[in-house]
């Protein structure tokens, strides 16, 4: 009868080491870094421009108060063709405002006697109308600002973005202006958003090239040797 042998030390080279835990979670880090700096962007903007955002009133306001005023009498009545404001463009804006007002607030303004904004602004409880519209522009402000923050990243990379999202966030003549109930609030960060998405989207497909300032095959309409008259000459990039 054999003896069974004793048990022998295993070799610690052999022995299967845990996967180390620090680079795993710094690439977590590095990978929620534009997640993380949106949201503080949106928190950090909502609560920057919310604060005394009702020590002054603009003179512009009151029409659009008027415009989004009427805007809402219109959608409550479901009379879509008295939606239609002449004078302005600034759909967004009524449609943010009336959001903000909400039909209970908006009621006691139905009235027709309200439908000139110098009345308007004479009524009671006005102040409370607009902070209520404000507050509204001011979130979706927040929100747009923090989109833009994220399709910077995407783009440009993290240096551009955080320089950008922190002059955005608190630069005090953007925090004023994108706290009103006006057309310019949300022009500047619609655009940006509109600009950096059709960036992205170009760049995705190879953009940056036109038909003619790219190589081609030989059989291709553009090439040098089948280039035809309406085709103009490769821009410099």
């Amino acid at each position: 009868m054999i003896a069974p042998s004793p048990p022998t030390q295993a070799d610690p080279d052999h022995l299967a080491s845990p996967p180390a835990a620090g680079p795993r979670v710094a690439q977590r880090i590095r990978a929620s870094g534009p997640t993380l700096f949106t949201l503080l962007v949106f928190a950090v903007s909502v609560w920057v421009r919310l604060q005394n955002i009702d020590l002054v009133v603009t003179a512009d306001e009151g029409y659009w108060m008027q415009r989004t005023v009427r805007f809402g009498a219109a959608i409550e009545a479901a009379d879509l063709t008295a939606t239609f404001r002449a004078g302005h463009p600034g759909l967004t804006v009524m449609w943010t405002g009336f959001l903000g007002i909400g039909p209970a607030r908006l009621e006691p303004f139905l009235d027709e006697r309200y439908a000139q904004f110098d009345d308007l602004e004479r009524a009671p409880g006005y102040a409370a109308l607009l902070g209520a519209a404000r507050r509204e522009m001011v979130i979706v402000v927040a929100g747009l600002l923090a989109l833009t923050v994220a399709l910077s990243w995407r783009l440009l990379g993290a240096v551009p973005a955080l320089t950008g999202g922190l002059l955005l966030t608190l630069d005090p003549y953007v925090v004023g202006m994108t706290r009103l109930l006006h057309v310019d609030t949300l022009l500047a960060p619609l655009m940006a958003v509109s600009a950096l998405a059709g960036l992205i989207y170009w760049t995705s497909r190879g953009g940056g090239r036109t038909c003619c300032s790219r190589p081609w095959p030989a059989a291709s309409p553009c090439s040098p040797r089948r280039r035809p008259a309406t085709c103009p000459s490769s821009p410099a990039w």
